[in-house]
């Protein structure tokens, strides 16, 4: 493979992931969601979560704490292996 085309799909790659947490960001989440909706021809569910305190993870603790945090957050998600489910 070129250079050229790895620098592709890396930039593809970082269009729609998180670099730090490995998942989808929210310009991607945003769009899926459309897509969604757009032609629903079944029941969706959304489910928000607010990390409690995350600010204060954020300017209290190391600087990679909060990536921890949340690495270890989504890692949790993810391994519930929900069918049919979108994380981002």
């Amino acid at each position: 493979m070129t250079n050229r085309k790895e620098k592709k799909i890396e930039i593809n790659y970082l269009s729609i992931k998180d670099k730090v947490i490995e998942i989808s960001n929210r310009r991607y989440f945003i769009k899926e969601v459309n897509k969604i909706i757009e032609n629903i021809s079944y029941k969706v569910a959304f489910i928000f979560i607010n990390l409690d305190s995350f600010k204060y993870v954020n300017n209290t603790y190391l600087q990679d704490s909060d990536d921890k945090l949340l690495c270890e957050f989504s890692r949790i998600i993810i391994n519930m292996n929900i069918e049919d489910s979108f994380f981002s």
